[in-house]
């Protein structure tokens, strides 16, 4: 008990001594409020609008390609590589001189419309070089008849050498230069979609 009581009086003696500035602060004191909480109730209104700014035109733009829902702008899968190839003519540029076509040094997709004898060509990067090569020599063999074709399509290296999709891959299908052919094979379904990407 007595020692309570000690405790006590030490406690309230230096309770005492505390100046009496001190304490009239301590009575008197409010809060601060911060005004961070503006700050970032403001910043996140700009950001918002930033959000909305940009989002906005990006979303109409979306919906409306080229005139078309966006449902609508989904890539057409192509089966034949004749049809793709013709509805994609726009994408290519038309050659004047075939005979400067193999020695290019890049490697190019090139094609001949039946009907009108143009030429068209596409350079190729090294990475879809090494795609259409790696498809390349595959597919269903045509049979007996070749069947005609809307399209002459040839794969050229730039180095003078020049393949096709629709010939085997051996050495008597390559030339220095395009070459009249008739389909032996029936290019896959994985060459014309690695085509058709290479276009959109």
């Amino acid at each position: 008990m007595m020692n309570r009581m000690k405790k006590t009086e030490y406690l309230l003696r230096e309770i005492g001594e505390i100046d009496d500035r001190l304490l009239h602060e301590a009575v008197c004191y409010k809060p601060v409020r911060r005004s961070s909480y503006k700050w970032g109730m403001l910043a996140a209104c700009l950001a918002l609008i930033f959000v909305l700014s940009v989002a906005g035109p990006l979303m109409r733009a979306l919906s409306n390609v080229s005139g078309e829902n966006v449902s609508d702008a989904v890539p057409e899968v192509y089966t034949s590589l004749d049809e793709l190839l013709l509805d994609s003519e726009d994408r290519f540029f038309e050659v004047s001189d075939p005979e400067a076509l193999s020695y290019t040094g890049s490697a190019s997709l090139v094609w001949k419309d039946s009907e009108s004898g143009r030429l068209y060509q596409l350079y190729l990067s090294d990475y879809q070089f090494s795609r259409l090569k790696s498809e390349m020599g595959k597919g269903d063999e045509v049979g007996e008849s070749s069947p005609k074709l809307s399209c002459q399509v040839w794969v050229l290296d730039g180095e003078g050498n020049v393949r096709s999709p629709y010939l085997k891959d051996n050495t008597g299908n390559v030339g220095c230069d395009i070459f009249d052919y008739e389909a032996e094979i029936l290019p896959t379904e994985a060459l014309i979609r690695c085509i058709s990407e290479m276009l959109s």
